[in-house]
């Protein structure tokens, strides 16, 4: 008599549950890369749109820079988009400050934007001086 080969139940039911428990993990790693691709993402937009107004600033003439602070945009209206123009989707706000000390002026860009499934606040800074 030949003897019967193959796999028992059990062995079975062991060979799913560790199957199921690596697929779980490999969806929560899947979760986590998809986090860190959406706040890098976000990051590189906000990097744009600091890029975008201190590009603003370089092409203004030195005369014309005024000191202070200015938000935009202005708290009643719809955050910024990734474009740099009021949005009902837009999750950037950007404050550019202007300083002079001497014959310099300091302009810091900050953009301020929430980020992932918790909405935590993020910000990049971006700063130059110019001289007149």
């Amino acid at each position: 008599m030949g003897s019967n080969r193959g796999f028992t139940i059990i062995e079975l039911l062991i060979v799913m549950a560790l199957s199921t428990i690596g697929l779980l993990g490999l969806m929560s790693m899947q979760s986590v890369a998809i986090n860190g691709n959406s706040r890098s993402r976000s990051i590189n937009e906000a990097l744009a749109l600091a890029q975008d107004k201190l590009e603003q600033y370089a092409h203004t003439p030195y005369t014309s820079l005024m000191p202070g602070t200015t938000v935009e945009p202005p708290a009643a209206t719809p955050l910024l988009g990734p474009q740099g123009t009021p949005s009902p989707t837009g999750i950037y706000r950007r404050i550019s400050t202007i300083t002079f000390v001497g014959a310099t002026a300091t302009i810091n860009v900050q953009v301020q934007f929430q980020s992932g499934q918790d909405a935590s606040n993020h910000s990049v800074n971006v700063s130059t001086v110019r001289a007149n």
